[in-house]
């Protein structure tokens, strides 16, 4: 489900998902690859089961106060490559990093920042991250996974005659 959080200028939306098992957390890239920017949630809530109404239907009301107690508490970089990642967005974009899956574009990243973020990100991280994808799914989190799944491995080369 989803809900239209804040006030009526600044309105996001956040996705309130059950899941069985683990988080999904490859999430907001598959809703980025089939939504258009403007439609793509900038949080998420996840629950074991929806709260429900005494007449079965979904508690709106109970959903919303959920979702903006978690909306940017998805939490801290959590892994050492997002903590790596975070260390340069926070350089470039010049805000600190307390939500994971923060949208860079809701949180003041323009294009031409983008641009230096996704260069620094594979100057420094030895990546291969096509500025494309991380417009696609622009979140720390996804980022940090773009990075370390496209980082090439550098082996020193052995120079001499053979």
């Amino acid at each position: 489900m989803v809900l239209a959080l804040g006030e009526d200028t600044h309105r996001r939306l956040h996705a309130v998902v059950t899941a069985r098992g683990a988080e999904p957390t490859d999430l907001a890239r598959q809703l980025s690859t089939l939504l258009p920017a403007h439609a793509t949630p900038t949080g998420y809530t996840f629950l074991d089961r929806l709260p429900l109404t005494p007449d079965g239907t979904a508690d709106r009301e109970r959903l919303a106060s959920l979702a903006a107690a978690t909306a940017g508490r998805a939490g801290p970089p959590a892994t050492p490559m997002e903590r790596r990642v975070a260390a340069i967005w926070e350089r470039v974009l010049g805000t600190e990093v307390t939500d994971r899956h923060a949208g860079f574009f809701a949180e003041g990243g323009d294009s031409i920042t983008a641009l230096r973020l996704v260069a620094a990100v594979n100057s420094e991280l030895g990546a291969d991250v096509p500025v494309r994808t991380f417009l696609a799914a622009a979140t720390l989190a996804d980022l940090a996974v773009q990075a370390e799944s496209s980082a090439t491995t550098h082996l020193p080369e052995e120079s001499g005659i053979i």
